[in-house]
């Protein structure tokens, strides 16, 4: 099997190719601009080159499906179910945001990601490790956060943290300056990213997803609306 990893959500266009088992044969992170997002399908090709493989080869394909950047994660989602139906290639929708938890998961209990939003909000999700010992599953729905509930956020993790270590992964720096100044629990880590979407994690999550049969033939993009948690 051969993965086609694609994740235009956020800061940065991304592209991979992983096989069967997980592994990143080849990965290109490009900045996201309007240029590059109109050069997705070459970008794609140079990934494909890279791991010495052509799009025929191709089994599945796990595309990001936000919550992110409104035009951007459609960017990649409409590229994505393009190549989809062209190539016929069942394909698994990723939420941006678990792709972070999917890899930290694996060395801690529970993950928070915060991922900056529009209008000075933040998206939210909060997961934990699996009884299997390798998945992140969601505590709660993913949400969008106005910026006045960060301190209920911090307030919450710091109750969590109580029992088990907590990582927090954002792309905000408010946020991980907010974590370093309050005296919150030493079980309490965070992890400062220019963007939170991690391509291991999509690989695994894809591994995952084909594994259980959760494909489809395209994918949506996740919206959504604001509520405090």
């Amino acid at each position: 099997m051969l993965y086609a990893l694609i994740d235009t959500s956020g800061n940065s266009v991304l592209t991979a190719i992983a096989d069967g088992d997980g592994s990143i044969l080849s990965a290109g992170v490009h900045e996201h601009t309007p240029e590059n997002a109109s050069r997705l399908s070459e970008l794609f090709a140079e990934c494909l080159s890279e791991a010495g493989a052509e799009r025929g080869d191709i089994t599945h394909l796990g595309v990001g499906i936000g919550p992110g950047s409104f035009i951007g994660t459609r960017t990649g989602v409409a590229f994505a179910n393009g190549m989809a139906a062209a190539l016929l290639l069942p394909v698994a929708a990723l939420s941006s945001l678990q792709t972070a938890a999917a890899i930290a998961i694996l060395e801690t209990p529970n993950v928070a990601v915060v991922r900056c939003g529009r209008r000075k909000a933040y998206f939210v999700g909060i997961y934990e490790r699996d009884t299997d010992g390798m998945t992140a599953v969601s505590v709660e729905p993913e949400r969008e956060l106005p910026e006045a509930g960060i301190p209920e956020l911090l307030e919450r993790l710091a109750g969590v943290a109580r029992g088990v270590d907590v990582l927090v992964v954002t792309d905000s720096e408010q946020v991980f300056a907010a974590l370093r100044a309050n005296e919150l629990p030493a079980r309490i880590d965070a992890v400062f990213r220019g963007n939170v979407v991690d391509l291991r994690g999509m690989a695994l999550m894809v591994v995952q997803e084909v594994s259980a049969g959760r494909t489809r033939p395209w994918a949506d993009v996740t919206y959504l609306r604001p509520a405090v948690l």
